[in-house]
């Protein structure tokens, strides 16, 4: 089963651990963003600036290695809504080359909207999708160094063109038995 990372404001932390227990009664891998308590919390009020900036730090990068990790990203936008936080997940999962899926096409940010592939509202739709998903991942293919510098350069076009390739031209099954058939 292919993995999947939830991004996502606190603000929805409900219906996220919802929509991640669902998931992993499916058996899907599920890595979860830590969604701390809000301003409200007396532990979360108690940190002086420092500490505060230190605990951000660390559950950011902690994040961002669970997209790193995962075969696909799910945007948790309830309403269009994603946050600071989350729009960097999304830049982050971009540079990473990851296929990202989204609650709501409400966004009227047009720089995070342009990466979504698909608007998928429930678990059952996205397990639908991983398990049809084709994942693709260049440095798979590219594990000696000189090969990997020499293309690095273009690694981010091919995979481009391939996903839209993939995404636009021909549907999953015609490709996986042209695959096949080879």
């Amino acid at each position: 089963m292919k993995s999947v990372v939830l991004c996502g404001s606190r603000k929805f932390k409900p219906q996220i651990r919802k929509f991640t227990e669902e998931l992993k009664e499916k058996g899907v891998v599920v890595f979860e963003p830590f969604l701390r308590p809000g301003d409200e919390d007396s532990s979360w009020n108690s940190l002086d600036e420092y500490d505060k900036r230190f605990v951000a730090l660390g559950l950011t990068h902690d994040h961002f290695h669970k997209i790193k990790m995962a075969d696909v990203v799910y945007i948790y936008n309830k309403d269009g809504y994603s946050g600071v936080s989350t729009t960097m997940e999304i830049a982050y999962a971009v540079a990473c080359g990851k296929p990202i899926y989204a609650y709501s096409d409400k966004d009227e940010e047009y720089c995070r909207k342009v990466f979504f592939r698909e608007i998928i509202k429930t678990p059952q739709e996205l397990i639908k999708y991983l398990n049809s998903l084709l994942i693709f991942y260049y440095s798979d293919y590219c594990r000696d160094s000189s090969v990997s510098t020499f293309l690095g350069y273009w690694s981010f076009w091919f995979r481009a063109l391939f996903y839209y390739f993939y995404q636009h031209v021909i549907p999953f099954n015609s490709f996986n038995s042209f695959c096949c058939k080879l």
